[in-house]
């Protein structure tokens, strides 16, 4: 019997190709947009499930509650973990520290590149976390001075090959330089790891790189249920109090967050960071592919139903034959079952062909190897489900239901209904697309309003050299003397901070109002201002002819300042809660992105005074303003000069309105995807009109004839049935358009500064909605309008 079903649907196939063809290209079009996000939401949700017992693995972190500020820190001072270790030996397994050291310069004979992913650690760290060793001993890895372990990707980078025990390489960081020995080489850590490193230094070469003393700590519980975790939570946390003491001020809360957790939820430094925005970006695309999806399914339920009317003697044959309603039902399921299969088949074709675009837009490294994990085919073997049923479900309780008697007299099955249901489905397809069509333009116009914003300072043309070891070092003004010689040049200065994603967060509390005072400082020369293009509105600019704007003693701030201190005019003279005074105010300065509201400034000229200095107060960048021109051309000069006075150092920049493109990087990468995953909406709901429009018109061959030879012009005839599917689009817009205004408030509310909700947007979703329809509906129409009424009318 399933073997006479599948001949009969592979018959109704090849009967009816144009529609199946739809049909199939539909669903698979909403299988694979379903299946390239499962595989996203796969990998960003399977971060540090790799290691050996996930589940017993927490970060430490703690949270500092003084009287009217709260801090959240993850670093952890590094002798906390081996007191708990040692304190708690029934609770803890065993403690993991690394503390991330930044960007060092790594050399090898000639060779010499800044790595930015070389981290600190334990000798624990390969034991309780799963990064393998291709080369070295496990058992004392990392236990003595001047150990490093490089990943396989910097071994072959630097030496050409993967077993590089016993060489060396030369790690600089600042003005401390230490030679390390190779003792281990690892697997390149995989990408859905919280910690990323290419290398790893044992603890006893901090001291000599200068190293901070604060470190991550990873702890690994000996049982994981909640009462154990809760206890270690506790234990650590009176170790903590003890070692702070009892006359430390604020209260101090320990928490164990899941390793497994930590990439959804980073848990900044200070709370100012929008900290579920990859939970909620999982979550929107999720929503978005399944509504594609969604949509796909309505194009073969509409499809089936439509069609049903031409089988209707098939039906009522064979239920006078004998055949019950579940057999009709087993034999539409069937069917359905044969579409969804060859679906998937092309889907994963698709998806084969669109992951790299697609992995490149997410920037992860996606893999088609996804699909053949536990998961994957757990999540394959689901979706395939419930695609069947959802498509086979109401087809066959529909086609089953007819009555013999009804089915089998001439036309009877025609007059039943009025395609309501068919109609519903289409107004559900048109107001997604008509709500897609509307969030992608409300999504690019708050871009647009994001990156042409004017942020206070100019950001053309501006070229921020980073400084380190050697540069670092130089005098600064010697540096900054030879790069004004670059033709091009128009103004050079060095400042502690790119303002844009870069610089000191401070914290005070207001001892006037009793607030919260959190504010951006940046440290920087007299030329600053010229260089960055920041207006002054009171006051002066910092000069050499004033002593005491060089020995930290006067500042200057941006007006959000004034109201927020409430200062009398003139402002010029004042002093601000850390002591400074105020000798210039300039017009606002955004430095983030604009999720955040703008965080008021304060500028201090550099300390001419070095044992004050420390470095984050020392110059980290030179600014250099390059006028209009061929700016390669003008960097290569600066690359040139840059060579000539710190030979050893790499020449790094970036250009200052890449950076601030970059604040809103994730913003585009939402938008590209909403506008693709929009496009593939409209075009399957446009697919599904389009057979229906044909249907219809096949269905209407007859009255199409007569209409024309009874004088009526192709225009009418084009119009009649164009109204029909044209009105369901009416109603689509009416129902999208609220639908469409909360889905855009809801995401304009994360954003500090945003665009308002405008009515021509709205207006102009709807406009193109109906001008596609028109488009899909008007084609078939023109050509059943043109065809000979005779050819129609013959069987008569």
């Amino acid at each position: 019997m399933l073997q006479n079903y599948f001949i009969i649907a592979f018959r109704n196939l090849q009967r009816a190709k144009i529609y199946a063809s739809i049909t199939i290209v539909g669903l698979a079009l909403g299988i694979a947009s379903c299946l390239l996000v499962l595989f996203y939401a796969h990998h960003e949700l399977s971060y540090d499930t790799f290691h050996r017992e996930p589940e017993k693995l927490f970060r430490l972190s703690s949270m500092l509650a003084e009287e009217r500020i709260t801090f959240n820190a993850t670093g952890e001072d590094t002798a906390i973990a081996r007191e708990a270790e040692v304190a708690l030996p029934t609770l803890i397994g065993a403690t993991v520290r690394f503390s991330k050291v930044g960007a060092v310069l790594m050399q090898v004979a000639r060779q010499k590149f800044y790595e930015s992913h070389v981290i600190v650690a334990d000798p624990s760290f390969f034991h309780v976390l799963n990064f393998p060793l291709l080369y070295g001993d496990n058992n004392h890895i990392l236990s003595e001075p001047q150990e490093i372990v490089l990943s396989e990707r910097l071994a072959l980078k630097y030496f050409g090959r993967s077993n590089v025990i016993g060489e060396s390489v030369s790690i600089k960081n600042g003005g401390h330089e230490a030679l390390l020995n190779i003792v281990g080489v690892m697997r390149t850590m995989p990408s859905n790891s919280w910690i990323q490193s290419d290398a790893v230094l044992s603890f006893q070469s901090a001291a000599a790189l200068h190293v901070g003393q604060r470190a991550e700590t990873i702890v690994q519980v000996r049982r994981n249920d909640a009462a154990s975790v809760e206890q270690t939570r506790q234990g650590i946390e009176q170790l903590q109090q003890q070692k702070r003491g009892a006359n430390a001020k604020g209260k101090l809360q320990s928490g164990l967050q899941p390793l497994t957790d930590v990439h959804l939820h980073p848990n900044g430094i200070i709370v100012l960071n929008h900290d579920n925005e990859l939970a909620q970006q999982i979550a929107i695309l999720l929503g978005i592919a399944l509504v594609v999806m969604l949509v796909a399914c309505v194009n073969y339920v509409n499809m089936q139903t439509a069609r049903a009317t031409l089988r209707s003697k098939e039906i009522g044959v064979r239920k006078v034959l004998g055949a019950n309603r579940y057999d009709i039902m087993r034999q539409f399921f069937t069917e359905s079952v044969l579409f969804t299969t060859i679906s998937f088949g092309l889907a994963f074709c698709i998806v084969e062909l669109a992951l790299p675009a697609f992995s490149t837009l997410i920037e992860k490294p996606l893999s088609f190897s996804q699909i053949f994990t536990p998961t994957g085919i757990g999540s394959t073997i689901g979706l395939y489900m419930i695609i069947a049923l959802m498509c086979g479900g109401y087809p066959a309780l529909y086609v089953s239901s007819f009555s013999p008697m009804l089915v089998l007299r001439r036309h009877a099955l025609q007059a039943r209904g009025n395609g309501t249901l068919r109609k519903m489905l289409v107004v559900a397809q048109f107001t997604v697309s008509v709500a897609f069509i509307a969030v992608i333009l409300m999504i690019q116009q708050q871009l647009a309003f994001m990156q042409s914003r004017d942020l206070g300072f100019d950001r053309e043309g501006v070229v921020a050299i980073t400084l380190r070891g050697d540069a670092q070092a130089m005098s600064y003004r010697t540096l900054k003397n030879e790069l004004k010689k670059v033709q091009g040049v128009q103004s050079v200065s060095a400042t502690s901070s790119r303002l844009v994603q870069d610089g000191i967060t401070s914290i005070n509390i207001d001892e006037k109002t009793g607030k919260e005072d959190i504010y951006r400082i940046c440290f920087v020369d007299e030329d600053f201002a010229a260089t960055m293009g920041l207006c002054l509105k009171e006051g002066r600019w910092f000069s050499r002819a004033f002593a005491d704007d060089w020995n930290g003693k006067n500042c200057i701030i941006s007006e959000e300042h004034i109201a927020r201190y409430g200062l009398h005019e003139p402002v010029c003279g004042q002093t601000i809660p850390n002591g400074s005074r105020i000798v210039g105010v300039i017009r606002e300065v955004y430095t983030e992105s604009l999720h955040n509201k703008r965080l008021p400034m304060s500028i201090s000229a550099f300390s001419t005074d070095s044992s004050a200095s420390k470095i984050e107060r020392s110059p980290q960048y030179m600014c250099v303003k390059l006028s209009a021109g061929n700016h390669a051309s003008m960097i290569a000069g600066l690359e040139t000069r840059w060579k000539r006075m710190v030979p050893n150092e790499p020449f790094e920049f970036t250009f200052l309105d890449d950076d601030v493109q970059a604040l809103y990087h994730k913003e585009q990468v939402i938008a590209r995807l909403v506008s693709i995953f929009g496009a593939l909406t409209l075009s399957i709901a446009c697919m599904g009109l389009f057979a229906l429009v044909m249907f219809t018109i096949e269905r209407r061959t007859k009255e199409i004839g007569i209409r024309k030879v009874l004088g009526a012009s192709v225009g009418s005839i084009i119009g009649l049935l164009s109204t029909d599917f044209l009105k369901l689009v009416a109603v689509a817009i009416v129902i999208a358009t609220p639908l469409a205004y909360w889905a855009v408030g809801k995401w304009l509310q994360d954003f500090a500064y945003r665009v308002e909700l405008s009515w021509w947007v709205f207006a102009l979703a709807g406009i193109v909605a109906v001008a596609i329809a028109s488009a899909t509906v008007a084609g078939q129409a023109w050509r059943a309008a043109r065809a000979n009424p005779v050819d129609a009318l013959r069987s008569e």
